[in-house]
């Protein structure tokens, strides 16, 4: 097993790099890249590999090392996961084991603090959560073509996984500064690896962090160094348009013996494809059905997906105002007339596949703010409610502790957006499999669902272009008067 270095000169893993089979031994030299800084691109570091001795289980019955397609751990349909630790951990040297917080890279026992996300933090990301769920959902962006599951919660215990240690600086092990992580890379031999990621050698580019995460991650799946500029395993930072690639090695023999790598196809050839044809669910946020707004405001929309969501396209009264992507959903509405208007967003993942929001509306009021008139609307999901008819999509969840919010079904392939979690309800009538919400607190909740006060079953759920649209505008008036109660909001 190698160990691949990352620091702010270079990306990846070449000053001194493993041989891939154990009957090479180590081959030291200097530095590919010079340490000079380049425009647009964002610093990167030199890799150096240590390999001890494989595993039993790499070697034949006769002593020779298994070729690749022997190696291969992860099946068709079995996810490998990548575990990004964020809470810090006690890490002591031996054989790399991530549920005991094992690994072969650090010479001695060492404290990895818990991944500091203030200088993260932006008008967008304003807290630790949102910080850490746009790390998560970036990396799973990079992996989405491939069966890795990416989580910050430590799996089960017995589940392999690789686990990539998030925090504190390169001093902690040994390195200079500027190493922004160190992988192993033994051409996944071992599916349950200990890498580390520097986050305080990162300054405050969430990006940069995130593409050390993917690089590493890469190495632990078997990738090797690439010649192509401006891929994810070229040697030096490919800045923000980063993608997977192809081309020559640029320091060792590729996994499968060559001096040639495609990127994704030695994943899927590791770890399997993922194939994806279910569609993301997305919400605008913020303004909420049937609320008064001044004319120049901000829209928030979030969404979920089996995979990742990726890019939200935003459509006021017909016409689309732009497309943001990962990791915030964030529009500026400006100078909007007088008068109702219609709003709905169109989400799309990784694999292409699109989802619609409900479309809702709003009545713009020029001087709302001064005159006291503005209301926030019906709540989405997540935000507090009292009864159904408080949220868009007339569904009241109260969790065992009380917490009451907005709600909506959710399972393992339709999971819940940022700031809930999917809680089981209560058995009635002896149902033995009850459904679960997206909710607040501990299991059971307790489901209210709409009835005739509630603002979404009096307009309906339609798609932009229905006649529930046509609806939507003719019972504004009423849908205005539920908009303007005065409640909570969870911002």
């Amino acid at each position: 097993m190698g160990a691949a270095r990352a620091s702010s000169n270079d990306h990846g893993a070449s000053s001194s790099f493993a041989a891939k089979r154990s009957d090479r031994v180590m081959a030291t030299g200097s530095p590919l890249h010079s340490a000079g800084r380049r425009e647009h691109h964002l610093p990167w570091g030199t890799c150096v590999t240590v390999t001890p001795p494989p595993p039993a289980w790499a070697f034949r019955e006769d002593g020779s090392l298994r070729p690749p397609s022997e190696i291969r751990r992860h099946k068709d349909g079995v996810e490998q996961i990548l575990y990004l630790n964020i809470d810090g951990a006690h890490v002591t040297p031996g054989s790399d084991n991530p549920e005991q917080n094992q690994s072969h890279i650090p010479n001695s026992a060492v404290d990895i603090p818990a991944f500091d996300d203030a200088p993260f933090r932006n008008n967008a990301l304003t807290s630790r959560d949102h910080v850490v769920y746009a790390l998560s959902q970036w990396v799973t962006y990079f992996y989405a073509p491939i069966s890795v599951k990416v989580t910050t919660r430590r799996p089960a215990p017995g589940t392999p996984y690789t686990m990539m240690l998030i925090g504190g600086s390169p001093q902690l092990i040994g390195e200079s500064t500027g190493v922004l992580g160190i992988a192993p890379f033994d051409c996944y031999k071992d599916p349950s690896n200990v890498a580390f990621v520097f986050s305080e050698d990162h300054g405050s580019s969430l990006e940069m962090l995130v593409l050390t995460i993917v690089h590493e991650a890469g190495h632990t799946f078997g990738l090797a160094h690439i010649d192509q500029q401006g891929t994810i395993m070229y040697p030096m930072n490919p800045g923000h348009d980063a993608y997977w690639g192809s081309g020559q090695t640029t320091d060792s023999y590729a996994c499968d013996d060559t001096q040639s790598q495609n990127d994704l196809e030695m994943l899927e050839f590791m770890l399997g494809g993922r194939s994806d044809l279910l569609p993301p669910w997305v919400e605008i946020q913020t303004p909420g059905q049937g609320a008064v707004v001044p004319s120049s405001l901000d829209a928030r929309v979030h969404g979920t997906d089996n995979v990742v969501l990726y890019s939200v396209e935003l459509f006021l009264d017909g016409a689309s105002i732009g497309t943001q992507t990962l990791p915030s959903f964030d529009f500026r509405l400006q100078s909007l007339a007088d008068g109702p208007h219609s709003l709905w967003a169109v989400g799309e993942d990784a694999h292409g596949n699109r989802g619609t929001s409900a479309a809702i509306t709003v009545l713009v009021e020029a001087n709302c703010s001064s005159l006291g008139t503005c209301a926030e609307g019906l709540g989405a999901v997540g935000d507090p409610c009292g009864r159904p008819g408080d949220c868009m999509g007339a569904v009241c969840a109260q969790t065992l502790e009380g917490a009451s919010v907005c709600a909506k079904p959710c399972s393992g392939t339709d999971p819940c957006p940022l700031g809930t979690f999917c809680v089981a309800e209560a058995p009635t009538d002896g149902l033995t499999d009850p459904p679960a919400w997206c909710a607040v607190g501990s299991p059971p909740v307790v489901v209210r669902r709409g009835g005739a006060d509630a603002a979404h079953d009096l307009l309906g759920c339609s798609a932009p272009g229905s006649n529930g649209g046509l609806t939507v505008l003719i019972l504004v008036a009423a849908v205005l008067a539920l908009g303007r109660r005065s409640r909570g909001r969870r911002k």
